[in-house]
């Protein structure tokens, strides 16, 4: 059965994933998404038991809304690196590194990202 929602409302959102748990989806430990608020709070209530993290992709995308458009080669180059770490620790020290980094040429960018709930 194919349902369709004219919105990206919150309540579309609960309604798509009570449906999916109506058809058996049980079991679900993490929730890749974008950071549409709505599907935030859905996943939250319909999929408790799941953690949510921020798309890859449209973190890549979003984040040069901040940076001064000469940037975005360099800081996405570096962003993608971080990604490639294979430990948590290794990519949290990098990333706070980066952090310091970026603070200083590029403020709009780090005062976006924490208030994401990134570090």
């Amino acid at each position: 059965m194919t349902k369709l929602a004219n919105r990206e409302r919150t309540s579309s959102w609960k309604e798509l994933l009570n449906n999916l748990r109506t058809r058996g989806l049980h079991g679900v430990q993490l929730a890749i998404s974008d950071d549409h608020a709505g599907l935030g709070w859905a996943i939250r209530k319909v999929l408790p038991e799941a953690t949510r993290q921020r798309c890859y992709v449209h973190f890549l995308h979003n984040a040069p809304d901040y940076l001064p458009r000469k940037a975005n080669d360099d800081f996405t180059l570096e962003l993608r690196w971080l990604y490639a770490r294979r430990k948590v620790e290794e990519a949290r020290r990098d990333l706070a590194a980066r952090l310091k980094k970026w603070n200083q040429r590029y403020p709009r960018l780090c005062v976006w990202k924490r208030s994401k709930g990134e570090p």
